[in-house]
């Protein structure tokens, strides 16, 4: 996959600066199968990530990070998004959360000691989640696994990647 151009960087930044305020909205359910997906796939986040430090990639308006965040020893959320960030900051999220405007490509200078991971909206634009954290097992201890919950649009799919051992 080809890196983004700094114009394409800055056209995705845009545009989730400028939706922002509207884009919670994805997570109404359209119907009752929507509805049942959305619950399902929260109840699979919080198993995957439960009793783990965690770092979730792209966070953007926290809706993910409020569902982790009752289940997660630490997590630490990141967007390029500042506008994204205050809304994920409205949530009054609990005291094991920290939100952070991080890259999603450059994710250096992060707290130690993550053992799990959650990306979803990014897979959207990199096409793979190893695009998005190729830099993100530096921030794990050597020789250590992670649980590293990945999904779309509307969130974490039941499908997962394990950080790889050094």
């Amino acid at each position: 996959m080809r890196p983004m151009t700094a114009l394409q960087e800055a056209n995705l930044r845009r545009y989730y600066d400028q939706r922002a305020p509207e884009y919670e909205q994805i997570y109404l359910p359209r119907d009752e199968q929507h509805g049942r997906e959305l619950g399902e796939l929260s109840r699979e986040l919080r198993q995957a990530l439960r009793g783990r430090r965690v770092l979730e990639v792209a966070c953007g308006t926290g809706y993910w990070t409020a569902c982790a965040a009752r289940v997660a020893l630490r997590l630490t959320a990141t967007s390029s998004s500042l506008p994204m960030l205050a809304e994920a900051r409205e949530k009054r999220l609990p005291p094991n959360v920290e939100l952070l405007p991080r890259d999603a490509y450059d994710l250096a200078g992060l707290p130690g000691g993550l053992d799990g991971g959650s990306l979803c909206v990014s897979i959207c634009f990199s096409g793979e989640p190893t695009a998005a954290t190729a830099r993100t097992p530096n921030s794990l201890p050597a020789r250590r696994r992670a649980s590293f919950a990945v999904g779309g649009e509307c969130g974490p799919s039941r499908s997962s990647v394990v950080w790889p051992s050094r």
